[in-house]
């Protein structure tokens, strides 16, 4: 750790600790959080200072777009949206056939794009192959088309009317039951990260994914499968505008301010974002500002936000940097570095008549290991342990760097928590310390993954199915299996991504996925040995998770004798 100021740190002591912290402090990144900023934070008694406001809901596909009785789409919102094709399964006996994906923005006047045409082999699920903004009120609208060996094409499978042989599934969704294939165990290899093993849909918040038959027209059919063509449709809010997110109409919102001296409250309902003169002056004590949100249907109330006024105490603002851009909540990786910056204002100068109150400022640093099988620290106020505490006696700007987490785990690599850093006034006359910010970053582990269905040691003529086991993916990541000749290389040159691995994490908390690949023989195109890896790229960069050899021996051996008679 370093600093950038003049700062007394007692040395790191391991106790059990709590604080005061708002609701963004601690909790699911799906639950509200907001921010409150009262200024100026130093005034006169009597003062009616201004207060922002901004809250921001949890929001998920229901709260972007409407879907319609044929899957068609309607944006609720303005909104951004990312087509992916997840993969084709479309062949007549062993010959790959071409397909054709389009999407329509603007209902009936609009026109088609062709975001796809190819084979099996022409996907790559990591790519975006159609980005745009969509106003709100528009209709999105889908449709897929397959070629036969002979050049005809089958009929045209959309959302424009109401068909079987196309479906709209969002997270949670039962897949259709008029698909035999799910049922006995027919799913593709790169639908199955997409399928549980109780058959429901496996999607991020703000995902959908479309299923597409493009031969059979008759439901219940042994070739009526719903897999040959497969896409996930990704949609984002440009804006994040404060109070514009889903689901505010399920909560009611009022600032409460607390008189320091008196005790006497008072609550000013508001809405999701908004500016206003506080009801009351600041007292000769200070003054308590919090925003607090209430779910109306479940009675559950959110801190989301507090700040103090007062005439001569500190005031202080922190920010979290990390690798990650992630907005929401600040994140990172336990092998990661980031950094806490303290903005201190307000402090005096020492004098006989200056209170240490008004000369200096606690910081303290508390972190929090996540329960097992728990993406969160828990309910109510968790315990957690104290590692460092200090004084900051100047204004102006500190920064914290540390390399690495400092969770207190055995095991490093498979830690999960987040760490907390709160700046306090000190405790005066009488009166207890003041949170003046508080911030956390989460703190997530690194993941790992594994090849199984092989013997390293073995020769293959023909290469078997391979199951690829992933764990602890990092929420913003992709992941993918390649092979290449040869021994292991740092930058080898005949490099084979396997497209029906990829893995793509939009998420807030890390994920476990498990991939059977079925169809391999045809990446391992040469004699010999082989390297087979699976890669995992991160806002960090890209790590190797996995690394094995494979032989490949496809030589024929004939045994026998030559007899030879006059």
């Amino acid at each position: 750790m370093s600093n950038q100021t003049r700062m007394k740190l007692i040395l790191p002591v391991l106790l059990a600790g709590s604080g005061v912290f708002a609701q963004d402090e601690h909790g699911d990144p799906y639950e509200p959080v907001g921010s409150l900023t009262v200024s100026p934070v130093v005034v006169q008694p009597g003062v009616h200072p201004n207060m922002e406001w901004g809250i921001e809901y949890p929001e998920d596909i229901d709260d972007l777009v409407d879907v319609g009785d044929n899957d068609e789409l309607t944006a609720k919102k303005d909104l951004t949206m990312k087509v992916r094709v997840a993969g084709v399964a479309f062949q007549s006996g062993n010959t790959q056939l071409n397909v054709a994906h389009w999407v329509r923005i603007g209902g009936s006047s609009a026109n088609w794009e062709l975001v796809f045409y190819g084979k099996s082999y022409h996907v790559n699920p990591a790519e975006i192959v159609l980005e745009r903004e969509v106003p709100a009120g528009t209709r999105i609208d889908f449709a897929g088309r397959g070629r036969s060996s002979g050049g005809s094409w089958y009929s045209t499978r959309w959302t424009v009317y109401d068909m079987e042989e196309v479906i709209g599934l969002k997270n949670g969704d039962l897949v259709p039951d008029y698909a035999p294939a799910y049922n006995q165990g027919r799913i593709e290899d790169f639908l199955t990260q997409f399928i549980s093993d109780d058959l429901h849909v496996i999607l991020g918040p703000r995902d959908m994914i479309y299923l597409f038959e493009l031969y059979s027209t008759t439901p219940g059919d042994y070739y009526f499968d719903m897999q040959d063509l497969v896409s996930v449709i990704t949609f984002e809010d440009p804006a994040l505008d404060p109070g514009d997110i889903g689901g505010s109409h399920l909560y009611a919102n009022f600032i409460r301010q607390i008189q320091r001296d008196s005790g006497v409250e008072w609550d000013l309902t508001v809405d999701p974002a908004g500016a206003s003169l506080s009801q009351e002056g600041v007292s000769t004590e200070g003054s308590f500002f919090q925003l607090w949100s209430i779910h109306t249907n479940l009675a559950t109330e959110y801190l989301l936000d507090e700040q103090f006024v007062t005439s001569y105490t500190p005031n202080a603002v922190m920010a979290i940097t990390t690798g990650d851009p992630y907005v929401p909540v600040p994140r990172t990786r336990v092998d990661q570095p980031f950094s806490v910056q303290v903005d201190v204002s307000g402090l005096l100068e020492p004098g006989a008549d200056i209170p240490l109150a008004a000369t200096q400022v606690a910081l303290s640093h508390e972190v929090f290991l996540y329960p097992e099988g728990q993406h969160s620290p828990g309910g109510g106020d968790p315990d957690g342990t104290l590692i460092q505490q200090g004084y900051i006696e100047d204004n102006g700007e500190s920064v914290l760097s540390y390399t690495v987490t400092n969770l207190p785990a055995g095991n490093l690599t498979s830690a999960e928590g987040e760490e907390v850093f709160t700046v306090s006034a000190l405790e005066d006359f009488g009166v207890s310390a003041t949170v003046l910010d508080s911030k956390r970053v989460q703190i997530w582990p690194m993941a790992t993954g594994s090849v199984s269905g092989f013997d390293p040691a073995a020769y293959y003529e023909d290469v078997p199915p391979l199951t690829v086991t992933l764990s602890d993916l990092y929420p913003s990541s992709t992941t993918y299996l390649r092979t290449y000749p040869g021994g292991s290389q740092s930058n080898p040159g005949e490099v084979t991504i396997i497209p029906a691995s990829y893995v793509v994490i939009n998420d807030s908390i890390p994920q476990d996925r498990s991939i059977h690949l079925e169809d391999v023989d045809s990446y391992f195109t040469k004699e010999g040995p082989h390297t087979l890896e699976i890669l995992h790229e991160t806002p960090f960069g890209t790590d190797l998770l996995y690394s094995s050899s494979i032989r490949v021996d496809r030589t024929i051996e004939m045994t026998g004798s030559l007899n030879v008679s006059r």
